[in-house]
């Protein structure tokens, strides 16, 4: 990836000050920063633009709460009259307060990733099809992140249709504290075999991180949501419902990563769940091979639609 090597130096020496310190003092982090961190400020603040940006933004991501006592940090070097030189390869950048934005990597700043691969459903349809899918994500401070991500998935056999459905969700994050945080969500789907012309839904709500280590990451998160449909025989409606989600992601091995995602909504007359879970195997740096199954059940279907779909996909994934 661009700037690789400057990443993980600067990873590496904010990793260096997290292990400095005691987990429960690092619980329990007060305005102060440590005299070790501040050296490493100056020191990477010294050494140009671009690894001071890196190491900012991996002390933020590593010690949270240290986060006002790094921007005074930032902005005490700033009035001692020392800019940072900019190494020549990367070209005029700026660190915006507490270091926030990200404009040196992925596409526009953004971690993308795409994916082609080949897939296999039974329930409404019995087909194998192709599958292309993309996502995008950014963080923008300490605070803010968000993600958008879509799919899509067709068949044609024998000049016919068989399977034509698209998808696509963002979600925006709001992290006040270690654990907790609030979100907004928002998703379409188009399934032309489903029985409804189309289906959104979204949701605004709080979550909590379970766990939060190098190896495991589960979050849950939950809210009040609307679902707005359309089909034939029942025409527009609009209903109130529950949302529900989880994500776990485990680190199996150093090449093997396992994620389970799982959405809910909750209604007085229906009852929906999408549960998928991906298994990714890194071949190169930006290059892994994925696994996917996905289950989506829905309690109420129109006539001569099946209430639970099966997907399975085996998909190359490219990140950049």
């Amino acid at each position: 990836m661009k700037n690789n090597k400057t990443r993980l130096t600067a990873l590496f020496l904010a990793a260096m000050v997290s292990h400095t310190v005691p987990t429960d003092v690092q619980a329990q982090e007060t305005a102060t920063l440590p005299p070790l961190m501040e050296q490493m400020l100056e020191e990477a603040y010294a050494r140009g633009q671009g690894f001071f940006d890196e190491t900012v933004k991996a002390m933020l991501s590593i010690r949270p709460g240290l986060a006002e006592a790094i921007r005074a940090k930032i902005a005490g070097l700033r009035q001692a009259g020392d800019v940072p030189t900019t190494a020549p390869e990367q070209g005029p950048s700026s660190v915006p307060a507490g270091a926030e934005q990200d404009t040196t990597e992925g596409l526009f700043g953004w971690d993308s990733r795409i994916e082609l691969g080949v897939s296999s459903s039974s329930g409404d349809t019995n087909d194998q099809s192709a599958h292309l899918g993309f996502e995008l994500k950014r963080v923008f401070s300490d605070r803010w992140d968000h993600s958008l991500s879509v799919d899509v998935d067709l068949e044609r056999a024998n000049s016919i249709t068989s399977r034509e459905r698209y998808y696509a969700d963002y979600a925006l994050y709001y992290r006040s504290a270690d654990k907790w945080f609030g979100f907004a969500f928002a998703q379409a789907e188009d399934d032309r075999f489903s029985g409804y012309d189309y289906e959104f839904s979204e949701s605004i709500g709080v979550g909590y991180s379970i766990y939060k280590r190098d190896d495991l990451e589960w979050d849950v998160q939950g809210g009040p949501g609307l679902r707005q449909t359309k089909n034939l025989l029942n025409g527009a409606k609009t209903h109130f419902a529950g949302f529900a989600n989880s994500r776990i992601s485990y680190q199996i091995t150093e090449n093997l990563l396992g994620i389970n995602k799982t959405k809910t909504f909750i209604g007085s007359d229906r009852f929906s769940l999408r549960n998928e879970l991906e298994l990714q195997a890194t071949i190169s740096e930006s290059l892994s091979a994925q696994f996917s199954l996905l289950f989506n059940y829905d309690s109420k279907v129109p006539l001569g639609s099946a209430k639970l779909d099966t997907l399975t996909r085996a998909s190359l994934v490219y990140s950049f």
